[in-house]
């Protein structure tokens, strides 16, 4: 279910000479690549329950949410110059989920297996990466000649709020698995940038701004039954980011090096019982 997408851009602009491979006007001997992705999609009271009662569960019960919403964001690469063979990239990735419940409840006797829980909560607010390299003949990324090298440029912010994570396991013999897990994303204004230009480029230009938030999402295990020897795992991931910027510019000749700046802040909280058999409710 992807719903609620707004303001999304996304642009790829490249000009120059001796292009073998351009998206738009006059192409000539580009060997690369040019790649703009943006992602937006968006969920609200996204609710899922499994609910097995029974003897001697062998099977899984599995419940999955995941919702995801985009508010303006833009990814945008720009490249020119001569002979480029490298890759010009811009991820723009923005996710949203608020007020998150993951649930998982077993019960039965002479229970064998484990009942984890974990949460982990991270924020971050205006985080701006940003990588510039200037010179003569790079071998690394951006204006120039003969490059070959790469600038990478990552922004991560993560965030969490009013999450809960419960594990109840009461009963015997339990030999199979429940697992939930609720995944929320969310994103605000979000910008991944790279702008490349020179001759001879054989490098790469990368960009990501990744961003992450949860809202009012509900993810329901519910297990009942004997003989359960398997494990209940509990995990809550919500994730929220806002102004979060990401920008790549390299400009000169004969650098041979790398440009890498990341720059991470993050919140998880998700929810899981058990990932690995095949559901079987009684």
């Amino acid at each position: 279910m992807y719903t609620d997408e707004g303001n999304a851009e996304v642009s790829v602009m490249v000009n120059g000479d001796h292009h073998e491979y351009e998206d738009i006007d006059k192409p000539r001997v580009k060997a690369g690549q040019s790649q703009s992705q943006a992602n937006t999609e968006s969920t609200t009271n996204t609710k899922a329950t499994v609910m097995a009662s029974g003897h001697d569960q062998a099977g899984q019960g599995q419940s999955q949410t995941n919702t995801k919403s985009n508010t303006n964001t833009t990814a945008t690469v720009m490249t020119s110059g001569h002979d480029q063979a490298g890759q010009g990239q811009s991820q723009t990735n923005t996710k949203s989920n608020t007020n998150t419940t993951a649930t998982v409840m077993a019960s039965g006797g002479d229970q064998t297996g484990q009942g984890q829980s974990q949460t982990n909560t991270k924020s971050n607010t205006n985080t701006t990466a940003t990588v510039m390299a200037s010179g003569g003949d790079q071998t690394g990324q951006g204006r120039g000649q003969d490059q070959t090298r790469q600038g990478q440029s990552q922004a991560n912010t993560e965030s969490n709020t009013s999450t809960t994570a419960t594990v109840m396991t009461s009963g015997h013999d339990q030999t199979g698995q429940g697992q939930s897990q609720a995944i929320t994303e969310s994103s605000t204004n979000t910008t991944a940038t790279v702008m490349a230009s020179g001759d001879d480029q054989a490098g790469q230009g990368q960009s990501q701004a990744n961003t992450e938030s949860n809202t009012n999402t509900t993810a329901t295990v519910m297990i009942s039954g004997d003989d359960q020897t398997g494990q209940g795992q509990s995990q809550a991931n919500t994730e929220s980011s806002t102004n979060t910027t990401a920008t790549v510019m390299a400009s000169g000749d004969d650098q041979a090096g790398q440009v890498v700046m990341i720059r991470q802040g993050r919140v998880s909280l998700r929810l899981t019982l058990n990932p690995t058999q095949t559901p079987q409710l009684l």
